[in-house]
């Protein structure tokens, strides 16, 4: 009895979890910045900006100075500063970079509370004061 359970129910499993969608990460932007309430505009320069530098984890030179993608980060951010996904991307590039500055970090986590989830808000700061000492 219990092989025939198991001989039914796996095919019955596997056709079902085949027909669920994929949620991509842009979907996920999209879904998190239109609650809001921020401009699609914005919503679409922030998809592309995470498409372009993917996992790019340093926004600094070997001198400490800003790249081209942390400036134009901070662009972007500037236009609506609710964006929660871009403001995290800033606060660990100041935290983790080359250029520490845990000031400007918490500035910007700051900024980005109201607007984050409560996973995200936990996340960062205790990424914040593990880093902090």
């Amino acid at each position: 009895m219990k092989r025939l359970f198991v001989s039914l129910s796996l095919p019955l499993f596997l056709a079902v979890n085949t027909e669920l969608p994929a949620y991509t990460r842009a979907e996920l932007i999209q879904d998190r910045l239109s609650k809001i309430g921020i401009r699609q505009d914005v919503i679409d320069e922030t998809i592309k900006f995470q498409y372009d530098v993917k996992d790019e984890k340093n926004f600094f030179t070997e001198d400490g100075e800003e790249n081209e993608n942390f400036t134009k980060l901070k662009e972007i951010f500037q236009k609506d500063e609710r964006n929660d996904i871009l403001g995290t991307i800033l606060a660990s590039a100041y935290m983790i970079g080359e250029k520490k500055d845990f000031k400007k970090a918490r500035e910007y986590m700051d900024k980005i509370a109201p607007y984050s989830t409560r996973f995200d808000k936990l996340s960062n700061e205790f990424t914040y004061y593990k880093l902090k000492g």
